[in-house]
């Protein structure tokens, strides 16, 4: 990246994440303020300031139609960022390229929705995909291991059991088995 311009691959927040890659062209336009004026590409690097996250509350997609996507920006706008940005010290510059992620997410998703794509309904088909497979894959690993039935819990009684080892092992060595497992 070192032949490109940061004007094209802007880490928003690389001064506080990683100073020491952080240039005087960066500097330019990190001072330049809080609108990244003249930058091409805002990047949202590192694990701390994702834009995609505000449309989350603990794993749940917080909207489900463009209309709720609307009010969730316009409510983020008033309320700001709260503790979201906690431990930075660039926070309005930062929350600011975030709202600005949001604002374009419902641009694109008002204009496609228009077009008969719901990227919203998307999104939850994707998000139920997953945890099916994950569900599939949680499975099939219990089973593998020996483990009958389904579910998230080792307590007694609760939906688990051992398989039978009978045919393979006598019942000293299943008795042995389960007290190392």
């Amino acid at each position: 990246w070192t032949h490109i311009s940061c004007r094209f691959n802007f880490e928003i927040d690389k001064n506080e994440r990683v100073p020491h890659d952080f240039t005087e062209a960066h500097e330019v336009i990190r001072s330049g303020g809080a609108d990244h004026a003249g930058v091409a590409v805002l990047h949202y690097s590192g694990s701390g300031v994702k834009p995609w996250d505000l449309l989350f509350e603990s794993a749940e997609l917080r909207v489900a139609s463009v209309e709720e996507a609307k009010q969730l920006l316009h409510r983020l706008r008033r309320e700001g960022p709260h503790d979201r940005l906690e431990g930075y010290s660039d926070q309005l510059r930062l929350w600011t390229a975030m709202l600005e992620w949001l604002a374009q997410f419902v641009e694109v998703a008002a204009s496609l929705e228009e077009q008969g794509c719901s990227v919203i309904s998307a999104m939850r088909e994707v998000m139920e995909a997953d945890e099916n497979a994950a569900s599939a894959l949680k499975w099939e690993t219990n089973q593998r291991n020996g483990w009958q039935g389904y579910g998230d819990s080792c307590r007694q009684g609760e939906g688990w059991g051992w398989q039978s080892w009978q045919s393979s092992n006598s019942q000293g060595e299943e008795a042995s088995r389960r007290r190392t497992l």
